[in-house]
Parts: structure tokens; C-alpha cells; sequence
């Protein structure tokens, strides 16, 4: 386990079954990408028929569209991952930026930290939340899966801390002297379970295989085919037994809606094989 008296310091923490915290939802002054109605499917993307992507399709196309999140709370930083969802909004989870408006990301095609604005903010259960870039927009977004089933193939996503301590990047990212982004921490496994919350029977959780610990809170669960099938949040340990969980994509799909988001859906499931 990663050494909480190492720098940076992470306030959410994925080993305990708890949510994190929230401040509940800001009700923002509409900006360029609010004052668009929610949009699912642009035309262009109903006829493409999704296929399962190479290792290294996959991991350029994960790549390209997650984020680094560094969340100021006083002296501490709290680590997460966050991923683009629309041209110029980003989805994390809400604990990550609970109780702070000082809030950067990093991504890849940026290349450089760009602070956000925090737009929304679930509470409990609800543990979404969506940022806005004050600068610049993505050149690419993930589209959200249609569901996700028992034994499908799944990647998570994300920078846990455990690991960022060894970059020599990161090192350098918390210097100050460089803004070049560690590479994102990849970890692959299989869908065990999809289920309603027991803390919300309206949120959907979706158990899985796949490795994740501190700091990958926010990030994307993708399926094969690169669609978001959910929001990794949080991991259970007890007696031995662990199991990590992500809120599902279509639950995350009706809070946007909600919130007004734009954001693309997949156009079918993903082949299984």
C-alpha cells in the first residue's frame, strides 16, 4: 500500500467501501458547452459499427481521452483520474474534488496542466462530478457503453498513486519543473458482477477483476472496444477479499442528462469477441 506520509497525500480512498464525500451540486452560470442541449448520438456515429480494438489501438484511443486530476484541499493534493467526455468537459468522481474549487488536469494531448472549473457535484451515492476546462478543448472524447454483462473483458483505466510515486515523470510534475504527463496505468480484467447500489438502488454498480487502488478514482472502465462501461469509485477489502467496483456508464449517462452534459453514446454493444 501506497505510504500516506509520501508525497502527494490522497484524501479519497479506494480501499474502504464508503463513497466519498461531497459538497452536493453547483448550479453554474450556463457556459459555451451547457447552453447546448444534452446531445447522445451525433449522426455521424449511428452507423459505425464497433469492433474490438487492438492492445495498441486500445491504448492510444485510452490514452488520448484520460486525464490526470490534482485537486487542492489546503496543504494537501488529492490524486484522481478523470476523462473527456465532451469537447471541453471532463467526468471524475465527486470525492475527488470534494470540499475544493482549486482543480487542474493533465492530459496527453494537452501537454500541459490546465485548471477547471468545477460545473457539477454529486452527493452520496451520486458520486459524479464534471469539470469544464477554463482553456483550450480535447481533441477526442470516449463514447459511453450501452451496459456491461457478467465476463466481459474490461481495462481500468487510471494513475494510481501506488504506482505514480515511482515516475520519474510525476516526480517532476510535483517539482514544477516539467508538465509532462506519466503514462496512464493500465489493468485489465473481466465484468463479476452488475448490480443496484444497496446504498441507491437507482445507481448501478459494476464489480470487476481489474486492479485498481488510490488515484484511479474517476477514471474510465472501457470495454474492448474503448466505450466508457463505467466510473471506477471505489474497492472493498475484507478478511482477505477484494473487489473493486466503478459506477455504471448508464447511471453516469442519466446524471448528465440531467445536468444538461453533452455526451456521446455508443452506438451498439461491444462485440464479445
Amino acid at each position: 500500500r501506497a505510504d500516506p506520509a509520501e508525497p502527494p497525500p490522497e484524501r479519497p480512498r479506494l480501499v474502504t467501501p464508503a463513497f466519498g464525500r461531497s459538497g452536493g451540486e453547483r448550479k453554474p452560470t450556463p457556459r459555451r458547452s451547457q447552453t447546448r442541449r444534452a446531445q447522445h448520438n451525433p449522426p455521424s456515429q449511428r452507423a459505425a459499427s464497433p469492433r474490438p480494438l487492438s492492445d495498441a489501438d486500445l491504448l492510444r484511443h485510452v490514452d488520448a481521452r484520460t486525464l490526470l486530476v490534482l485537486a487542492s484541499v489546503g496543504d494537501e493534493i488529492s490524486l484522481g483520474t478523470g476523462f473527456a467526455i465532451n469537447d471541453h468537459q471532463l467526468v471524475t468522481n465527486a470525492h475527488v474534488v470534494a470540499g475544493t474549487e482549486d482543480v487542474v488536469a493533465l492530459s496527453q494531448a494537452a501537454g500541459r496542466m490546465v485548471k477547471c472549473e468545477v460545473l457539477h457535484r454529486g452527493a452520496g451515492v451520486i458520486d459524479f462530478a464534471v469539470l469544464e476546462l477554463a482553456t483550450g478543448s480535447f481533441g477526442q472524447h470516449f463514447a459511453l457503453a450501452s451496459g456491461a454483462t457478467r465476463l466481459e473483458r474490461v481495462v481500468a483505466v487510471g494513475y494510481p498513486g501506488v504506482v505514480m510515486r515511482t515516475s520519474a515523470k510525476f516526480d517532476a510534475l510535483q517539482d514544477g519543473t516539467s508538465t509532462s504527463l506519466p503514462t496512464a496505468v493500465t489493468s485489465s480484467g473481466e465484468v463479476t458482477t452488475v448490480h443496484p447500489s444497496s446504498g441507491d438502488p437507482s445507481v448501478t454498480l459494476v464489480g470487476h477483476t481489474a486492479q485498481i487502488g488510490h488515484g484511479n478514482s474517476g477514471g474510465p472502465l472501457v470495454d474492448r472496444c474503448g466505450f466508457v462501461a463505467g466510473v471506477n469509485t471505489f474497492g472493498v477489502e475484507a478478511r482477505g477479499d477484494e473487489a473493486a467496483f466503478a459506477l455504471s456508464a448508464g447511471s453516469l449517462a442519466t446524471v448528465l442528462t440531467t445536468w444538461g452534459v453533452q455526451f456521446e453514446k455508443a452506438p451498439a454493444p461491444c462485440p464479445s469477441r
